[in-house]
């Protein structure tokens, strides 16, 4: 009797770890999206190209796509996995500048003196700064 009594309630036991430990690797391996905007200096399409590959090759990055337009590129990441400095610095390293996005694009975000109404019109020719 006293045998299946420890058998019943070593069983119980080994249930309740069981589900303690299953819990803990689930919330480890839970993610934390979130998302960040980076102005560039991206002129072109091969600009986008070069700076949403450099993104998505990020670990913890879901996607990235770069408007060309407003030169801001969005990135939805995992906050578990990657920071908004590594994700500007891929950007930077990629040849192009990189700052967090706060909503307003100045005349002088354009670039090289461009007008605002320049942007995103540039000749692949005409980007400089890109590897």
């Amino acid at each position: 009797m006293k045998s299946i009594k420890f058998l019943v309630v070593a069983f119980t036991f080994g249930l309740f770890l069981s589900n303690v430990v299953n819990a803990q690797v689930a919330n480890n391996n839970q993610k934390e999206l979130a998302e960040v905007k980076i102005l560039t200096s991206a002129k072109c399409g091969d600009c986008k190209s070069k700076i949403e590959t450099a993104l998505t090759k990020q670990s913890g990055v879901e996607s990235a796509s770069l408007d060309l337009t407003s030169k801001v590129v969005t990135v939805k990441y995992d906050k578990n996995k990657t920071s908004e400095s590594v994700l500007t610095s891929a950007v930077k390293d990629s040849g192009y500048t990189a700052e967090i996005f706060n909503g307003t694009t100045k005349k002088s975000d354009c670039g090289d003196g461009a007008k605002k109404s320049d942007c995103g019109t540039a000749k692949k020719s005409d980007c400089g700064g890109a590897k």
